[in-house]
């Protein structure tokens, strides 16, 4: 990478940044995450990593807030720490022209008391010239998804995409993205610390038209039951449980941007929420 591209690639985030009326650490975070993302689909194990979480959910609709980790279901492998390291060895040593480094992915556990397997951390160091980032990517085994391929369109300016100008990816339908959370907030209850997870349902609920009706309920229905957990709904908590929930609220609202537009009542939340479920869960 020549001094000259390095400079001008940074004046081009600047002014995505200015353009978007984000932070450059967001931009950085962005397209750092694009880098990897192209990395993968040029591996041979494109195929086995379903796209999910908040990364995911950005693409559809202004959430509000940063998302720092790339999430994914793993279908079809091994679910080893060294069959996994080998992986994500392959993964960062793809090689393309876009002045970016992958090295060094280190792959530990990953537990929850809720999940049934395991799952995997994967932290790796990113350079461009002489600066240094880390990625953070959080891998699930066993859940279920009905996969679908998605156009994601990258970073681009005034001028045109940095590199490529769209990357299709396999992800989680957002009826999935819904289950999966919703699910999360019934289970966890007054112990949910989470509140991102409120916070993308209520992003969910606001938007008109994001969801499937039948899918919706087909999908809330699978999640729920594969988790084993029992629908009741609307989502329901007694005073204690709300108090506990408004506490947690409270400091992420307080972090939250402006253009989260997230109500100061985490009861507000769960109403919006529990409407948009009246409509779209029978």
């Amino acid at each position: 990478m020549t001094h000259s591209f390095e400079q001008s690639f940074k004046k081009r985030l600047q002014l995505i940044a200015k353009e978007r009326n984000v932070t450059p650490a967001e931009v950085w975070q962005n397209v750092i995450t694009e880098r990897f993302l192209v990395r993968l689909c040029r591996s041979p194990y494109h195929s086995h990593f379903v796209l999910k979480g908040g990364t995911l959910l950005a693409r559809y609709v202004d959430i509000g807030r940063e998302t720092k980790d790339l999430d994914f279901t793993i279908q079809r492998l091994r679910n080893e720490i060294s069959a996994l390291q080998k992986i994500f060895n392959d993964i960062v040593r793809v090689e393309i022209e876009d002045g970016f480094v992958f090295m060094n992915p280190v792959i530990d556990p990953l537990e929850h008391f809720h999940m049934e397997y395991p799952g995997a951390h994967v932290k790796i160091e990113v350079r461009f010239g002489k600066a240094k980032f880390p990625l953070f990517i959080d891998l699930g085994f066993g859940d279920l998804v009905q996969v679908r391929e998605k156009e994601l369109l990258l970073l681009s300016n005034s001028k045109g995409p940095l590199f490529e100008p769209s990357l299709t990816v396999n992800c989680y339908p957002m009826e999935f993205v819904f289950a999966e959370k919703l699910e999360t907030a019934i289970f966890r209850g007054a112990d949910n610390s989470r509140m991102k997870d409120f916070h993308d349902l209520y992003t969910i609920a606001s938007s008109e038209k994001m969801l499937n009706e039948p899918d919706t309920a087909k999908a809330i229905r699978l999640v729920f039951e594969h988790r084993k957990t029992p629908i009741r709904l609307p989502m329901q908590f007694d005073t204690s449980a709300l108090e506990a929930l408004q506490k947690y609220w409270d400091r992420y609202h307080k972090t939250a941007t402006a253009s989260a537009r997230l109500p100061s009542q985490i009861v507000d939340v769960i109403e919006v929420v529990n409407r948009f479920i009246a409509c779209h869960h029978s």
